[in-house]
């Protein structure tokens, strides 16, 4: 690839400048886990990317990886500056892309979403909405389901992605109907066991409840709810990380199992090879995504054109 995007203006008191190409360089090597690999990818001596790395976590004051001849790990610290570099590179793809092709009217539609639909998918159907539409910017927000519910109360004035499980909507439409909301089904989705490809247990294409019991897990706190619900069958032996995206980040480097909706599938974890989806034998657990919008949104005929473009986006989904 041999990325050199250009300065940003993102000073320290000492007047270092963060680099465009240093966040680069960080997002692969994360995503590569391994600096040598990254450095293939990126096209550069792996002196140049350690010392690109090493300059990056002097500027921002904390360390952001862990090295160590299993690969590459990120900190705490890492977790959350991952997340924002990959928001500041995609800001900046955006705007170069609007420069390139300035439209008149550019509408912004903002949209809340869960964290596996932000991590998973929300990146492409952004993209095929700019392709479609494209002077519809569409703008994802990462929220949990807690933090949705509140700002559902507070009347969020567009749109929204949250999930509950199966045999529950009528809580979440009873509540959009009090709140002057529409709402849609998208999609049903099942939870599926996700593990590192090496792992032994990975060979095979599904996994028994009786053997996940034996083994470690890990699970966000964003799907503590319903993970409580398989706390009957005696997944204990788990661990809890703050971020669904961590969850996939330990796994793919560990010996763990995570349970995830199978729409995580298109996390790059998975697509990059790093991590396998199997099923569970011996029961299924479902779950469905649903669309919130305020009934008086749709008389915007953009607005209406992203809830229907949403819409098909999550039904192609279910041929894939």
């Amino acid at each position: 690839m041999g990325l050199r995007p250009q300065s940003f203006t993102v000073c320290s008191e000492t007047g270092d400048v963060m680099n465009f190409y240093q966040l680069t360089y960080f997002i692969e090597a994360v995503k590569s886990g391994s600096m040598n690999r990254a450095a293939r990818q990126l096209s550069v001596n792996p002196a140049t990317l350690a010392i690109a790395l090493n300059n990056l976590e002097e500027e921002v004051g904390c360390s952001l990886l862990e090295r160590s001849h299993k690969g590459i790990f990120l900190t705490r610290e890492g977790e959350d500056f991952f997340e924002d570099a990959a928001k500041i590179l995609d800001i900046q793809a955006r705007w170069k892309n609007r420069k390139q092709h300035p439209l008149p009217g550019f509408f912004d539609v903002n949209m809340l979403c869960i964290p596996v639909i932000y991590n998973a998918v929300s990146a492409d159907m952004c993209w095929k909405m700019a392709e479609a539409m494209p002077n519809i910017n569409l703008i994802p927000h990462e929220r949990y389901v807690s933090e949705i519910h509140n700002a559902i109360i507070k009347r969020w004035p567009e749109l929204i992605i949250v999930s509950c499980p199966r045999g529950e909507e009528e809580s979440v439409t009873v509540m959009a109907d009090r709140m002057g909301l529409n709402h849609r089904i998208l999609l049903e989705d099942t939870w599926k066991i996700f593990m590192r490809k090496d792992n032994p247990y990975a060979e095979a294409g599904s996994i028994s409840l009786q053997t996940l019991r034996t083994m470690k897990g890990v699970v966000s706190s964003y799907h503590l709810y319903n993970y409580n619900n398989l706390q009957a069958y005696d997944f204990n032996n788990v661990i809890y990380l703050y971020r669904q995206r961590a969850a996939l980040h330990c796994v793919a480097y560990s010996d763990r199992f995570t349970v995830q909706p199978s729409i995580a599938r298109f996390d790059t974890y998975i697509t990059s090879n790093l991590v396998k989806m199997l099923d569970i034998a011996d029961t299924t657990f479902y779950l469905e995504y649903i669309l919130l919008w305020p009934k008086a949104i749709t008389e915007n005929r953009l607005y209406k054109y992203a809830v229907e473009f949403i819409t098909e986006y999550f039904y192609k989904l279910k041929d894939n």
